[in-house]
């Protein structure tokens, strides 16, 4: 029995890429994302902790990391990455919630010239090109900004996306207890400037909250209230660096009703206060 996705029903949404130089600033504890990423690396090492495992990138591979899972991102040295944000779907289902996907694949001589295409077709795509003083913001990050794209733009992400994404579909495998936590994963997205409790998050599992909590924890790795809080952490840093937001604007418009404990709790997760993250940028 082929328990691998359907590849043909398969829609993509780029959210962002670029290629650059990063070094020892390039460093991430717990960081969250609600997007799929590819890595191609052009030199030097970087790495990626996540499920519990370190992968070591270099040349010679093409990396992948799930969304939703903490990961702790690291360079020790240089590293010169082209990464891709994307999310992939079918019938309203996230790939990388309803499949296990490898984090690695050997690199072919056409995936080089692949990225290159997306590179040459998404010049001005990185991700500090966000606007989080546009209105749409949320909707921006949720959908892969891909309100603007032009046709031509969306056929080239479609195909290059399709044949880096085809070798790692191979060994997919079936996770159907992820397909719940989807749910809740793109509820907390659309609400996170909204208080939200245990509860809330459970009602979108349709779990009893005990229950959700514990296996949330036993799949993801960590409690969902604090998933829920690394996420608000993500996107305050996000806003920090992309927007004229004052400060305690950014704390409401990421959940956080007490300014003084935003400021705590960023501080404790970062090492660094909102203020000083700001000049930082």
């Amino acid at each position: 029995m082929n328990n691998s996705p359907e590849s043909a029903s398969l829609q993509f949404q780029i959210f962002a890429t670029d290629r650059l130089q990063v070094g020892k600033w390039w460093s991430y504890q717990g960081h969250v994302s609600p997007f799929t990423r590819l890595f191609l690396i052009h030199d030097g090492q970087q790495q990626a902790f996540f499920n519990g495992e370190t992968l070591i990138m270099r040349p010679g591979s093409v990396y992948l990391v799930p969304p939703f899972v903490p990961v702790d991102y690291s360079c020790k040295n240089q590293c010169e990455q082209h990464y891709i944000l994307f999310r992939a779907g079918s019938c309203g289902e996230e790939l990388a919630a309803a499949y296990s996907l490898p984090s690695r694949r050997p690199l072919r001589p056409l995936d080089l010239a692949l990225g290159d295409e997306l590179l040459q077709h998404f010049p001005s795509f990185a991700l500090t090109n966000v606007d989080a003083n546009d209105p749409r913001y949320n909707d921006q990050v949720w959908q892969g900004r891909n309100d603007s794209l032009t046709p031509q733009q969306r056929m080239v992400a479609d195909g290059v996306l399709r044949l880096l994404l085809a070798p790692f579909l191979v060994e997919a495998r079936p996770q159907p207890q992820m397909l719940r936590f989807s749910r809740v994963f793109e509820f907390i997205e659309v609400n996170l400037h909204r208080p939200l409790a245990l509860a809330d998050l459970a009602a979108a599992a349709e779990l009893d909250p005990t229950y959700f909590s514990d296996l949330f924890r036993k799949h993801i790795g960590i409690r969902p209230m604090e998933y829920l809080l690394r996420r608000r952490l993500d996107r305050a840093q996000d806003l920090l660096g992309s927007s004229s937001d004052l400060i305690a604007q950014v704390a409401s418009r990421c959940g956080f009703s007490d300014g003084n404990y935003f400021i705590r709790v960023y501080k404790k997760r970062f090492g660094i206060s909102p203020a000083a993250s700001r000049k930082a940028k």
